[in-house]
């Protein structure tokens, strides 16, 4: 996704989308995603616009296309195997398994299942929260809270979007000093600087109009896909 602020970046933004292009190793790809059979196991929900549940309880993500070295990160919410009799093993939840077409090889490829196991052992301890886990998280709820804000704006209450990312901004604050990210991690700074920007759009209504809405679904887009391409002002 690019977002040209002026007609000279044009050239810019088209040139790095013809990179994209001759740098893309994988096109088309698609995840799936099946619980365990076992203990009442399920998929709640993946956090992801594109995911679709089948008729099996399994659910497919769409993710696209893949430069190299690029990487995302799907989040899924599961019920808990249920029991007693676990001890200290390890009990398989849910599998992940990919489907693309390898552009090098000219072929489509299988990725074999990787499966995510979690220990229920007895006692009411509580693992550790992940951080990235909970960094990316914060990352879909924060693009989920753009979006619902862009359509109340849109929809002509721009005193209502700005409440809600106010609030937003507030809830980020404290889960980011709740696991001790703090305002240097790169994408709780972005976000952060993110919000603002769309603070700052939502103040009038010709800011609005002239780029604010704009601005909005650019965010939402970034970070939905997790890649982006801006124009950055030169001196």
């Amino acid at each position: 996704y690019y977002f040209v602020e002026k007609d000279s970046d044009v050239s810019s933004a088209f040139g790095d989308a013809l990179g994209g292009i001759l740098s893309v190793v994988a096109q088309n790809a698609l995840l799936t995603f099946n619980a365990s059979k076992e203990y009442g196991i399920c998929i709640n929900g993946i956090f992801h616009d594109k995911a679709i549940k089948q008729e099996d309880g399994s659910f497919t993500v769409g993710v696209g296309d893949f430069y190299a070295e690029e990487s995302r990160d799907i989040i899924c919410s599961i019920a808990l195997a249920s029991g007693s009799d676990f001890g200290l093993k390890s009990v398989p939840h849910i599998s992940v398994s990919m489907t693309y077409m390898d552009t090098i090889n000219k072929k489509l490829a299988n990725c074999k299942a990787v499966e995510g196991c979690i220990s229920r052992p007895n006692g009411c301890e509580v693992s550790e929260a992940n951080k990235h886990v909970a960094l990316q998280y914060i990352r879909v709820s924060t693009t989920n809270i753009i979006a619902d804000a862009e359509r109340i704006a849109a929809a002509g209450s721009r005193k209502d979007a700005t409440s809600k990312i106010k609030s937003h901004i507030e809830y980020l604050s404290r889960e980011s000093a709740i696991f001790g990210f703090g305002k240097s991690n790169p994408l709780i700074s972005q976000l952060l600087s993110d919000l603002d920007g769309i603070l700052s759009g939502l103040s009038s209504e010709l800011l609005w109009h002239s780029g604010g809405a704009c601005y909005m679904q650019g965010r939402i887009q970034k970070h939905r896909d997790q890649r982006s391409s801006e124009s950055v002002a030169t001196t």
